[in-house]
């Protein structure tokens, strides 16, 4: 029993969740409809024609602006939609494990604590990893082939998305350690991603003129360099999406976040009687 052990039965329990399953499947019937329903034509890399179940094409500038605006839409709505069933998927893992007695089957074994931790997330991320090469790896080759192309760069959208998981999960590790609720670990997981990481990206916005005005932006610096940035993280998706540059901040930040957690997960797992 070793550290790939307990990564490889995370790995399949992650995959093997009802939300999981729900989701590839999804991703599937998404791609399919996406192959046999939409048609571009693609000339000196600008969309000239764009037409849906073989309906009139829409063509010229209006062909491009809808790629655009359709690309954009699809890889925030990927990049969201995908975490936040994830997140709900793997709420549990943990807590399950404590309660199953998996914990205490793992510590029998003489594994450190540490080692279970590592394979905990090493297991958890490399699904989410899984599931994210499937899917935009799947649609990278189907668009290719349609537009006639290859573009590598499209790849590294799987980048943001892993680090933004990989961040959150590290928080969720902490609270599956410290409260054991999964519905309170989804909640927080969930409300960080869709509303305090969009409060923080925004603080620049708080007056700075006053003392509560400024207590209230040094608390939301703090909170926005400590926490996962999966606000910056999905505009770095969107961002490479449309094929622009895009910053690196929000990856250092959101990685040194992860180990802040896990340093925190670990020394709070290694005080916790079981």
């Amino acid at each position: 029993m070793n550290v790939l052990s307990v990564a490889g039965f995370v790995f399949r329990e992650f995959l093997l969740q009802r939300i999981t399953l729900l989701l590839i499947a999804a991703l599937v019937i998404l791609l399919l409809i996406f192959t046999f329903t939409v048609h571009i034509v693609v000339a000196d890399g600008k969309t000239v024609s764009i037409s849906i179940l073989n309906g009139n094409p829409i063509s010229g500038e209006n062909a491009h602006l809808m790629a655009q605006l359709f690309t954009e839409s699809l890889s925030s709505l990927g990049f969201v939609s995908v975490l936040v069933l994830c997140i709900i998927s793997t709420a549990g893992l943990v807590p399950e494990m404590f309660a199953r007695g998996t914990m205490v089957f793992l510590l029998t074994k003489s594994l450190p604590r540490l080692s279970i931790l590592l394979g905990i997330f090493a297991g958890a991320v490399g699904a989410f990893a899984a599931i994210q090469v499937l899917a935009y790896g799947t649609f990278w080759v189907i668009l290719s082939m349609k537009v006639g192309s290859f573009e590598p760069f499209f790849l590294t959208f799987i980048l943001p998305s892993v680090v933004s998981f990989a961040s959150v999960f590290s928080m969720m590790l902490l609270l599956s350690i410290l409260l054991r609720s999964v519905s309170v670990i989804a909640s927080l997981a969930l409300f960080h991603v869709v509303v305090l990481s969009e409060l923080l990206a925004a603080r620049e916005s708080i007056p700075s003129t006053g003392f509560l005005y400024s207590a209230i932006r040094q608390v939301a610096n703090v909170l926005y360099y400590a926490l996962p940035q999966a606000a910056g993280l999905l505009d770095s998706a969107k961002r490479i999406a449309l094929g622009k540059a895009f910053p690196v901040q929000p990856y250092l930040f959101s990685c040194l976040s992860a180990m802040l957690l896990f340093l925190l997960s670990w020394l709070s797992f290694r005080r916790k009687d079981i």
